[in-house]
């Protein structure tokens, strides 16, 4: 077992503040509060010391909050925030949150930035993160990757995460376009892609929550798709907690990636459960600690 291993990927929000939460919506089985603490108890079981935050808000004050958060707690490496592409505010918040140590980007996702790689507000912002060494990480389907693709040819200095395997959706029956937007986008060394998201993707988890196949042959195909496109140094372990609960537990999202890179040897483990997160976030290691 990889020693000091970093998620790439949780979320954390607090349900008892009076302005309430835009996520995870009130009809969800998902806790309504979620603390470093609450993610601590899962996490240490398996090795996992330190955590990447990404938002799960779309109201910028909660970058502010998510930032406060890691100030607290030296096993929050960086934090992900939202701010849209679209907002006169863009380039004013990216050079007040800069200042914060543990702000390492920004997030859009599909529900919320229309992103298209020829509206120039899009590209724009892209190169004002690039001339931060700020990093865009993108939630979509297999649209928005091909934009993301688009959006790395002409903006290659930027860092760039695909989050969730780029929703391929149930791995028995993909979205018909994943494949070749998986194989467009890795074309360009920028980008890089987490095996988030795999179990809440499947149609059992729909089904039944927390009852997403266990095994990991299940997944294999999306696995094998993205370690051929991407390789050992541009995949991430992220377990997508909470949101991960709807597919499983946190050692059942962890296991079905774990088997897999066990049998890629002991130095592709270690690039995909640390040192990959690393060095795509900018992360400093000697930050780790409760």
């Amino acid at each position: 077992m990889t020693a000091g291993r970093i998620d790439a990927h949780i979320h954390l929000y607090d349900g008892g503040r009076p302005q309430g939460l835009p996520w995870p919506p009130a009809e969800s089985p998902l806790p309504r509060t979620v603390l470093v603490e609450h993610w601590r108890q899962q996490a240490r079981r398996y090795a996992v010391e330190a955590a990447v935050v990404v938002e799960a808000s779309h109201w910028p004050a909660d970058n502010d909050w998510l930032l406060d958060q890691a100030d607290q707690h030296l096993d929050i490496l960086g934090v992900i925030g939202n701010l849209s592409p679209h907002s006169p505010l863009f380039a004013s918040e990216l050079d007040r949150l800069i200042h914060r140590r543990r702000w390492k980007g920004v997030r859009w996702r599909h529900d919320l930035v229309p992103m298209q790689a020829s509206d120039p507000a899009v590209v724009c912002a892209a190169l004002q993160l690039a001339e931060r060494n700020l990093l865009l990480e993108v939630n979509g389907p297999s649209w928005m990757t091909y934009e993301v693709a688009a959006l790395a040819e002409a903006v290659p200095e930027l860092r760039i995460v695909i989050d969730h395997a780029g929703l391929p959706g149930d791995p028995q029956r993909l979205q018909p376009d994943w494949f070749g937007a998986i194989t467009a986008v890795a074309r360009h060394p920028s980008v890089a892609i987490k095996l988030s998201g795999l179990q809440e993707q499947t149609d059992r988890s729909s089904e039944c929550f927390g009852e997403a196949p266990r095994e990991p042959s299940y997944y294999q195909v999306v696995l094998e798709h993205c370690w051929s496109c991407f390789g050992a140094e541009r995949l991430m372990f992220a377990s997508n907690w909470p949101a991960s609960e709807a597919g499983g537990s946190y050692g059942d999202a962890l296991a079905l990636v774990e088997s897999f890179f066990q049998k890629r040897g002991s130095k592709a483990e270690e690039r995909y459960f640390r040192t990959n997160v690393q060095s795509i976030y900018g992360l400093n290691p000697g930050r780790m600690g409760s």
